[in-house]
């Protein structure tokens, strides 16, 4: 937007009088246009820089499957890459800008979601070059989580992208061996299947949004996130009346968020998370959540460490 000021300001004496006055709205007159200077990074120069950063992550991970958050050398990869994508699909045609990347790693931009790209590499660096689908093998030599989802692609293979399939096919997982796998005395069960899903989908939430804090009706890529984690939580509580040991899927979900599952009522967790937001993005909360924050520092000493912890990390926003 800004290199397109500047050329307007650049052409000011050749437009129509009626672009002048709308430009003039804009606060754009003609001493204003006449004195204007170019950007001192012009959005090609900007590019350029990124595909630098981005050609530099790639020569050491392999892709550019990245996280929102994902910094390369200090430089927000992750975000620049989440605006490449989405001016990508804005775009009727392939641009210069998406070849480029394309050369780095043909699938930087795919037609499914990232978190499905991700969790894809993920377990193409654990397995390297083994065939993983060995019939009765279980998925040895691989984390539990990774073989949850191994499991979940072979059960849902013939529903994936003919693109996803290749991809898979490239780790050893072909139509016939998923359909073994599905036949094999050590066939995933439904719920496998379950978590393997929902935890890819929160992986990808929580590296957008920092945390799992959702209410139960959101969404996530269509799949029912808000639900799913109503639906663990739930689960790891009642596991928790049980035994003492460890509810299974603990550790994968508290390592996106380490208060998924926090020992006090989820509402306060969902307002304190709402508040932190717009405290981040330097807007005004609303009178509610103020209100909230206030009675919170009144009542701190009754409240848990852990949400004294919280409180004090937004005692240092202005408020």
């Amino acid at each position: 937007m800004g290199e397109w000021l500047y050329e307007q300001c650049s052409r000011y004496d050749d437009l129509h009088v009626g672009q002048q006055r709308l430009l003039a709205d804009l606060g754009i007159r003609p001493a204003h246009a006449r004195s204007a200077r170019p950007r001192r990074n012009s959005l090609a120069q900007a590019f350029a820089t990124g595909l630098d950063y981005a050609r530099a992550f790639a020569a050491v991970h392999g892709h550019l499957a990245t996280s929102k958050s994902t910094r390369q050398d200090g430089f927000p990869l992750g975000q620049w890459l989440m605006s490449q994508r989405s001016r990508a699909r804005m775009a009727e045609m392939e641009t210069d800008r998406s070849r480029a990347l394309s050369a780095i790693d043909p699938w930087w931009n795919p037609p499914w979601p990232m978190a499905w790209q991700r969790a894809y590499h993920h377990t193409r660096k654990q397995c390297g070059s083994k065939q993983l689908l060995v019939p009765g093998d279980g998925f040895t030599g691989v984390g539990a989580s990774t073989a949850s989802w191994l499991y979940a692609q072979c059960a849902l293979f013939e529903e994936l992208h003919p693109r996803q399939q290749d991809l898979l096919r490239e780790i050893g997982i072909t139509a016939e061996a998923a359909q073994a796998r599905q036949t094999a005395r050590h066939r995933p069960t439904g719920a496998r299947i379950d978590f393997a899903v929902g935890l890819a989908h929160a992986r990808d939430y929580a590296g957008v949004h920092g945390h799992l804090a959702l209410p139960h009706p959101v969404q996530h890529n269509g799949f029912p996130l808000g639900r799913w984690l109503t639906s663990k939580r739930g689960e790891a509580r009642a596991h928790a009346r049980r035994t003492p040991a460890p509810w299974p899927g603990m550790q994968a979900l508290t390592a996106l968020d380490p208060w998924w599952l926090p020992p006090w009522a989820f509402a306060w967790q969902r307002d304190y998370h709402r508040l932190r937001l717009l405290l981040t993005a330097g807007l005004e909360p609303p009178p509610r959540l103020r209100s909230w924050f206030s009675e919170q520092l009144a009542q701190r000493q009754t409240l848990l460490p852990g949400q004294q912890r919280l409180l004090q990390e937004l005692r240092t926003f202005p408020v």
